[in-house]
């Protein structure tokens, strides 16, 4: 069910490319303990050219202050938030090259909206590759498909 208002979000800014109602999966962050890439892709049961918003929760909120983001024009605070403190998030690992998909994190009790394009080549999104969109002031779990759509 829709909460309120609805977001229309560019269907170019996801390899899905659909209209209507956004496909979403939701995640909880099991965070990196180890140096290296974020599998997002192992995470998911839906692969990342099949859907356009994943919405992630529980990442490392202690480490992370996602609003920095959109200061710094990146996504180096969400790399923190799927990692523990102390470790480095080379990249967020994606099904297939040049997958593009939206992302929802939460943190603090608002949620951040990025967009994430591996580009070519390669199924690895980059810090460069992340860019911040939308800072919402909502409460985690908050969001539903029906929140977005896409067009």
């Amino acid at each position: 069910d829709t909460v309120g208002d609805t977001v229309t979000l560019a269907n170019s800014l996801t390899t899905l490319s659909s209209t209507g109602t956004a496909t979403v999966e939701a995640e909880s962050v099991t965070v990196l303990t180890g140096n290296g890439a974020y599998n997002l892709a192992g995470a998911l049961t839906t692969n990342t050219n099949a859907l356009d918003i994943v919405i992630l929760s529980g990442g490392n909120e202690t480490d992370a202050n996602l609003a920095n983001d959109f200061a710094d024009e990146n996504g180096d605070e969400l790399f923190k938030y799927l990692a523990a403190n102390g470790v480095t998030t080379s990249g967020i690992t994606v099904d297939n090259n040049a997958d593009k998909l939206l992302i929802i994190a939460y943190d603090g009790g608002e949620a951040f909206l990025y967009s994430a394009d591996a580009g070519a080549g390669n199924a690895t999104v980059a810090a460069s590759e992340l860019k911040p969109l939308i800072h919402f002031d909502s409460q985690v779990g908050t969001f539903v498909a029906a929140d977005f759509v896409m067009a």
